[in-house]
């Protein structure tokens, strides 16, 4: 056997090998896979903690003090549910992404309702008045709210890029 010979029976031993190598990788992953309870109620409370990072806790704060007005303080903003994105809302086709309950005292009733006004305005809010009780000793009133939050939907970024090379963005005049 030559030296040529010898080298090109290496050489296809070698890929016998490494395609041996590749059936192992490529062999199907059974789906029957189980889990614990415990294991299912971890990836659950996981699956929660994804959602709460779903969306800007900032940018909801913004949109609850953008839409106060000076004749009404939060007292407690506490969170009951919070969604992931991928659900299907009912204002506009928002998702909505966590349900709030809102404590407010307002100077009066009036200031408190103008305010949820001002939040189903923004389209943002949907209000639902829970109770309503005189503050003792002054002429204010606390308000609890159920509140259910619909962020701002994310342009996508691609779109004026993409605008851009195709020539569809008008030029600025000067």
């Amino acid at each position: 056997m030559t030296a040529l010979e010898l080298e090109i029976s290496n050489r296809a031993e070698v890929v016998k090998g490494l395609e041996a190598q590749l059936k192992k990788t490529e062999k199907p992953v059974k789906s029957n896979v189980s889990i614990s309870t415990d294991k299912n109620r971890e990836l659950v409370t996981a699956s929660e903690l994804i959602a709460r990072r779903a969306f800007s806790w900032s940018q909801l704060l913004t949109d609850i003090e953008r839409n106060l007005s000076g004749n009404v303080r939060v007292l407690r903003i506490g969170v009951m549910q919070v969604q992931p994105q991928e659900r299907d809302g009912a204002i506009g086709g928002n998702p909505i992404a966590a349900v709030l309950t809102l404590d407010v005292i307002g100077k009066s009733g009036q200031d408190v309702t103008a305010m949820i006004n001002k939040f189903l305005e923004s389209g943002r809010f949907k209000v639902f008045p829970l109770t309503k009780k005189p503050v003792e000793g002054t002429d204010e009133v606390e308000f609890s709210l159920k509140v259910d939050y619909f962020p701002p939907q994310p342009t996508p970024r691609g779109n004026l890029t993409n605008q851009i090379a195709s020539g569809k963005v008008a030029e600025k005049k000067q």
